[in-house]
């Protein structure tokens, strides 16, 4: 199975399940235009999660259950992956690299924005939203999921232990990115023994590799 028709599969499951997460959100058949600045916002958020996440246009929300009305065929034709990409990307950096996959569901389509999560670098908000935008960015906010309270939001980074968690993990991900460039080069790296404070580190590089 590619990639294109697993990441299909898995928008699918999400659907089927119907509940959002931290890596999760849904959104009503809306008009891009209409969700730019909320989806930037929540693009630079769930950019910085271990896993990335995904954003899925089509879903209602009515009282705590959620709707999946699926999206008018001109609302589906105002996701255009270039203008998502450039929008998105005039407020993060560094650049997200989304995609944008449309997905059928019980016969009804639907809009699945794809967040991978950030490579070497947490995503920080490079720029301002206009006084009369919907949703406000700040330049220089960086933006995290969190399910803290009875609602997942959208937040900025407001404590250390919460900056200090994007930290490490961009700390491990550069770590694995030299261990992978000095095995490349012919260099044995060997695990620590059993019981080494080190060994619970190595386990997590390991899945980053």
């Amino acid at each position: 199975m590619d990639a294109y028709n697993t990441v299909q599969g898995r928008v699918q499951d999400m659907l089927r399940y119907g509940s959002e997460s931290v890596n999760i959100e849904f959104k009503r058949s809306e008009r891009f235009e209409d969700l730019q600045f909320h989806i930037a916002k929540t693009a630079q958020a769930m950019a910085n999660l271990r896993d990335g996440g995904f954003i899925i246009v089509g879903v209602a929300q009515v009282g705590k259950a959620f709707k999946r009305d699926g999206v008018t065929p001109d609302h589906e034709a105002s996701y255009q992956v270039e203008a998502i990409f450039e929008f998105v990307n005039r407020y993060a950096s560094p650049p997200i690299d989304l995609r944008v996959l449309p997905v059928e569901f019980e016969g009804k389509r639907f809009v699945a924005i794809v967040i991978p999560p950030f490579e070497r670098t947490p995503v920080v908000c490079q720029r301002d939203t206009p006084p009369n935008a919907p949703r406000k960015m700040k330049k220089g906010e960086v933006y995290v999921r969190s399910s803290a309270t009875a609602k997942i939001e959208t937040t900025k980074v407001t404590s250390a232990p919460m900056m200090e968690e994007l930290l490490q993990r961009a700390a491990g991900l550069r770590l694995a990115e030299t261990i992978q460039m000095l095995r490349a080069g012919g260099l044995l790296i060997e695990s620590p023994a059993p019981g080494d404070p080190l060994q619970k580190e190595v386990e997590d590089l390991a899945d980053l590799l």
